[in-house]
């Protein structure tokens, strides 16, 4: 029995090791990207070696190799903010990376790595002695951390020196023996060598998105402010009564049984928001739009009112403004119940809609340019005729396939001419010049007829709104019913809508009594209907790290969740 323990206890140790392992190695996978390498050095295809080339446990880090002195590096895992992040490119200009300075740091002679925005220096040199190190200096220019060792890519981890006169802890060098748990912990952990300048723009580029990402998701966080003298409170101190009993809001029920009026304060904003939850539900946008701001204009970080603004807009149609409430929730609240799923379907109700193809309006034509792959940041083609006229700017959410990488195109087409070129522009600032992988195409058209500038386009009638919300992509928008419908409210809808829209009745269609009849089917079944409140009826877009809308939103409000 004491030899099954300990083979279960050896089990679970094995267990976390390797899972310390991967969560130490996942980082490097965001750069694998082959799909948009053309070429690289000598015209050979370049792949990243995965982390552990250069030996080494968890507990000692690892390195990447490559053929001679990488273009960068990525560092990770170290306690100092500033410290982790992309070095490079590679450099030997010490006043490029320095500075003028009177006295430049002894490193100042080496192969230079400048962190891209902290300050950091990594920098392999030579030392009094003439043997090799690798030395990071920090903004200060004052040596830091140093690796003895000839090597041209440094290890992570306990092979790093404390420059105070530590040695890595556990060794038994230094002035103490035990080794301080702080200074372990600021140690780059992980170091990975980026190889040549094809991979070192995407790395780059991808560090600097995701630095992006975390510090949008610190301003989602950040609820705008509020009027002088407003109320900071998300939700009252107390329950004035319920919608469930009092679903006009007009009386309530105090902790003695009196029935009181709503007041101002709490109480009012409690009433308007059980009348615009209602409303709502009766399809009254209007009313349920007014009562909502009113309970805010009193109580702007209502919580519960923000959350009925975004259902309202849902069930209205209009999904960017949801998304926008939904939004101000999640700063208010983002553990609020439902709230991430509800931003998902906001997100997902957007892009099915941009996703959709618009009709060709004035009878317009269009050619596909196929540009294909390129090496080099520009590319030329030609089109069969000058009319067709082709879109300035083009990126994943107007070129054709399924690609999802974050490339954008600049296009150039002069007046009356057949010659196009085509530009990759600078991805966060990074400029991309060598080229992309993916084969692109898009569609040049015709001129069409368009409202003239300052024109206004006429209304919708109440009969073209309705042919537009039965046709429409969204499920719940073509039975008409809320997003938090019963199942006795669908089958309700679904009955009305069959009735009127069956092709044997005055003004019933074929196509529209299908449509009701599949959103219908799907909104019975729950798994198609989260599945559809997902966008999984979307193909995921191929390459990049975009991921399904569910995995869009998700990366946008919690970046932390994708290390």
């Amino acid at each position: 029995r004491k030899h099954r323990i300990s083979l279960a206890v050896d089990l679970l140790k094995m267990y976390l090791m390797m899972r310390r392992v991967l969560l130490l190695l996942f980082p490097l996978h965001c750069i694998r990207r082959p799909k948009s390498v053309v070429t690289a050095q000598h015209g050979a295809a370049v792949g990243f070696v995965g982390a552990g080339g250069g030996g080494g446990s968890a507990h000692t880090g690892g390195a990447v190799r490559s053929d001679g002195p990488p273009h960068g590096f990525y560092l990770d895992g170290s306690s100092l903010p500033g410290l982790n992040g992309v070095y490079g490119p590679r450099s030997s200009d010490a006043v490029a990376v320095f500075g003028d300075a009177d006295d430049p740091p002894a490193a100042a002679s080496g192969l230079l790595y400048p962190h891209d925005h902290s300050g950091w220096v990594l920098a392999f040199v030579d030392d009094a002695a003439g043997t090799s190190k690798w030395v990071l200096l920090d903004p200060s220019q004052s040596e830091r951390f140093v690796q003895h060792g000839s090597t041209t890519e440094p290890r992570g981890g306990l092979d790093w020196w404390h420059v105070e006169g530590h040695g890595p802890v556990g060794s038994g060098q230094g002035d103490d023996e035990g080794g301080d748990e702080d200074e372990e912990l600021e140690l780059p952990w992980l170091v990975g060598a980026i190889p040549n300048a094809i991979y070192f723009e995407q790395f780059l580029s991808k560090q600097r998105k995701r630095d992006a990402e975390i510090s949008e998701a610190r301003k989602l966080r950040t609820f705008p402010e509020t009027p002088p003298g407003s109320s900071d409170e998300v939700e009252p101190p107390s329950s004035f009564g319920s919608c469930t009993s009092s679903p006009d809001g007009l009386d309530r029920e105090d902790d003695g049984g009196e029935v009181v009026p709503p007041g101002e304060g709490w109480p009012a904003a409690e009433a308007h928001l059980c009348r615009a939850r209602a409303a709502r539900r009766a399809r009254d946008f209007p009313s349920a739009e007014r009562e909502l701001k009113s309970a805010l204009s009193s109580q702007p970080r209502y919580a519960a009112a923000h959350d009925e603004y975004g259902r309202m807009a849902l069930d209205a149609g209009r999904f960017e403004e949801a998304g926008d409430w939904f939004a101000a929730l999640f700063a208010l609240d983002p553990d609020a119940p439902g709230l991430l799923k509800h931003l998902v379907r906001a997100a997902s109700a957007v892009e099915r809609a941009r996703r959709a193809p618009l009709p060709s309006a004035g009878g317009g034509r269009c050619e596909v340019l196929h540009c294909g792959s390129n090496i080099g940041a520009e590319a030329e083609a030609v089109l069969t005729s000058s009319e067709f006229r082709c879109p300035g700017r083009v990126d994943k959410t107007n070129w054709l396939g399924d690609d999802g990488y974050d490339d954008t195109f600049s296009v150039t087409q002069e007046a009356g001419s057949e010659r196009v070129v085509i530009r990759r522009e600078a991805e966060m600032g990074v400029a991309m010049a060598h080229g992309w992988g993916m084969d692109l195409r898009f569609s040049c058209c015709t001129e069409t007829e368009a409202i003239a500038p300052g024109e206004v386009s006429p209304p919708l009638t109440e009969e073209e709104m309705e042919a537009a919300r039965r046709s429409s992509l969204d499920h719940f928008q073509v039975l008409g019913v809320s997003c938090d419908h019963t199942l006795e409210e669908l089958r309700a809808a679904y009955r009305a809508a069959s009735i009127s829209l069956h092709p044997d009745r005055p003004g019933g269609s074929t196509t529209d009594f299908a449509r009701a009849a599949s959103a219908y089917k799907c909104l019975s079944e729950d798994w198609c209907r989260a599945a559809f409140e997902r966008g999984d009826d979307m193909p995921v877009r191929q390459g990049g790290d975009e991921g399904g809308v569910s995995v869009q939103v998700e990366r946008r409000f919690f970046p932390e969740r994708f290390p």
